[in-house]
């Protein structure tokens, strides 16, 4: 409801903008999980701050039997361990467009 302002509660903006990549692998199944991470400048409702994230993708059409796409990123406050820390946040979604290559 972030959109209809006379119903809109709790809403937020969160852009994130990718500064390096540390490090990419391509593994799973056929080769169908691509999972990258990196630092990025994150801001939320116009404070910026460097954060840790991490992408995970998974492109369905290089399993068997076919699954959908699925995308996740997952971000963490600078110097956290994403092995072992709490996401500060994490999206996940389904559906096309995902392709390992």
């Amino acid at each position: 409801h972030c959109s209809t302002p006379n119903k809109a509660n709790n809403c937020h903006e969160l852009t994130l903008n990718a500064t390096t990549i540390a490090w990419l692998t391509i593994q799973g199944t056929n080769n169908s999980t691509g999972i990258f991470q990196g630092t990025a400048t994150m801001t939320v409702d116009g404070q910026a701050s460097t954060v840790l994230f991490r992408v995970t993708a998974i492109d369905g059409e290089r399993l068997s039997p076919e699954a959908s796409d699925q995308l996740q990123i997952q971000i963490f406050a600078q110097g956290a361990e994403p092995n072992t820390s709490l996401p500060v946040y994490s999206a996940k979604g389904t559906g096309g467009g995902v392709r390992i290559l």
